[in-house]
């Protein structure tokens, strides 16, 4: 699982920062394209005795542990020597890959974006099928290779399920990412965090995902989109989702589409589909 020095080259001026805890960079591992993922220990992470370097460690045991043909192959963790500051890397290798985000704004047919949203059901149905949730579906946490074939990308969120774990997200998520939860997390964030992920959840969010395939727009950006305080932004969809039942406005579009992803957005999460009958409605569709 510890990759050596010598197996790496990490390009520091390709480094982006996703969010205020990640750095991603990329590189190559023993001569493949390579993704290096650091998190950065931060004052929040400190007082709530959060040590972000042991979280790629266990993200990897639990990604070998449900491997799958759709995710992205993990390789290891490297650690820098203390002479730079030991640095901790999750390294995925090989990585050839492109966002979700960006391929699907050059997509025209409707054919090829039921492909990715069925293709994405897929993947949530394996990850249910082993008891695991997700917890953070969104374009963001897939990419497609040169073929167009969908892969899940993004892990930090993923557990075994269970009731008696409450969310709460440390630092608090971003706006963007609060537009993917359900009714009863973003209560939850407002409250004492009680609520847990779910499969109902993930479904929750996988609707979100297929109004952002079919719609190519992200879900609720009326308030995502507001400029200024982040705090009245997120207070202000808490409110719309949790209190006013709101949910993504209606895109131009087949009626059985819209009436699946609606399924997704019951109140009750018991009343949700399954991944696995929402796999059903999409195979149905076409």
């Amino acid at each position: 699982m510890t990759i050596s020095a010598a197996e790496v080259y990490i390009n520091p001026s390709t480094t982006i920062y996703p969010n205020s805890t990640t750095n991603v960079t990329m590189g190559q591992y023993r001569g493949h394209p390579a993704r290096f993922t650091e998190k950065r220990q931060l004052n929040f992470h400190s007082r709530a005795g959060i040590d972000v370097h042991a979280t790629p460690r266990t993200q990897v045991i639990l990604r070998r542990a449900h491997e799958s043909p759709r995710h992205i192959p993990v390789a290891g963790i490297y650690q820098t020597g203390n002479a730079l500051g030991s640095r901790t890397f999750l390294v995925e290798a090989p990585y050839d890959y492109t966002q979700l985000e960006g391929h699907i704004i050059s997509i025209l047919n409707a054919d090829a974006i039921l492909s990715l949203f069925k293709q994405a059901t897929e993947i949530v149905v394996d990850l249910h099928s082993k008891n695991l949730v997700h917890g953070s579906i969104m374009a963001e946490s897939f990419v497609v290779n040169s073929s167009g074939n969908l892969y899940l990308s993004q892990f930090e969120d993923m557990r075994i399920e269970d009731p008696n774990s409450p969310f709460r997200p440390i630092g608090g998520p971003a706006v963007g990412a609060m537009a993917f939860m359900a009714p009863e997390l973003l209560d939850s964030l407002r409250g004492d965090g009680v609520a847990s992920l779910s499969k109902a959840t993930d479904i929750y969010a996988l609707g979100c995902l297929g109004f952002q395939l079919f719609s190519k727009s992200e879900p609720f950006q009326k308030y995502t989109g507001l400029s200024g305080n982040l705090a009245i932004a997120q207070v202000k969809l808490i409110t719309a989702v949790v209190d006013r039942h709101e949910r993504p406005e209606r895109f131009a579009g087949a009626e059985n589409i819209w009436n699946t992803l609606e399924a997704c957005w019951a109140p009750d999460p018991a009343s949700r589909p399954s991944a696995s009958d929402l796999l059903r409605r999409l195979t149905s569709v076409g």
